[in-house]
């Protein structure tokens, strides 16, 4: 039962706040703020408040830099664009305060997918851009891996199969550094969906099969139908 596991979850995170005091509510308040603005955004701002309320006593500007960004995310779910660029913008200068490169390298990816929604392609790879500089910083292999999957996917829309090929490509790469299959899974099928729209069908067919033998390899039946789907649109394409 999916809502008796998300109220065991939320009855968790809520203990463990109870259970602490200053600075140390931030972390539990944090998830339980993030869960909400994904399921129910209305009731996630009671959360960001005591956020910012502990953030200022305490000077913490991680702390207040999440503020923002979760007002922002909330803003985001109710389609309002230009408020949420405005509380982006607040939380990256207290972002850049805390001199914590993952926060600004999560931030430039809301940016993006933000940019994205609004149809802004220009701005949008750019802020992919600015998050896989800092993921290669980090030398971090997930961060590499989701910054340039969102550059293909990006590419992808405007139709840049070179580009977009190039993309996937390091990000499979990544995932493969990982051992992660269900990415290597989705970057195959992805790439294989990029060279049947570039009218490359081998490539697509070896790209889209050698998909398909991992998904059996993990037991995804899900990924397994995505890709034969993918398969079965490239040979409509090819016809």
């Amino acid at each position: 039962n999916l809502y008796a596991i998300d109220t065991l979850y939320i009855d968790s995170l809520k203990n463990s706040m109870l259970t602490k005091k200053g600075r140390d509510r931030l972390f539990p308040l944090y998830l339980l703020c993030e869960y909400f603005i994904r399921n129910l955004p209305d009731s996630a701002y009671k959360y960001a408040d005591e956020i910012n309320y502990i953030s200022k006593k305490n000077r913490d500007y991680e702390g207040l830099g999440k503020y923002y960004l979760y007002y922002g995310k909330i803003k985001y779910q109710f389609g309002l664009y230009d408020i949420t660029i405005q509380y982006y913008d607040t939380a990256y200068q207290f972002f850049s305060k805390s001199h914590d490169k993952k926060l600004l390298m999560r931030l430039y990816q809301d940016y993006g997918e933000l940019y994205d929604d609004i149809g802004n392609n220009a701005k949008c790879v750019e802020n992919y851009l600015k998050t896989l500089t800092i993921a290669e910083e980090l030398h971090d292999p997930a961060g590499i891996a989701n910054a340039t999957n969102n550059l293909g996917i990006t590419y992808g829309q405007q139709e840049n199969w070179a580009e977009a090929f190039k993309y996937f490509y390091q990000s499979y790469k990544q995932q493969l550094k990982l051992s992660n299959k269900q990415g290597m899974g989705n970057t195959l099928n992805n790439i294989g969906i990029i060279y049947s729209n570039w009218g490359k069908y081998d490539s697509s067919e070896i790209y889209l099969r050698n998909a398909i033998k991992i998904w059996e390899e993990i037991n995804d039946r899900k990924g397994s139908a995505m890709t034969l789907n993918s398969l079965g649109n490239m040979y409509i394409l090819k016809k």
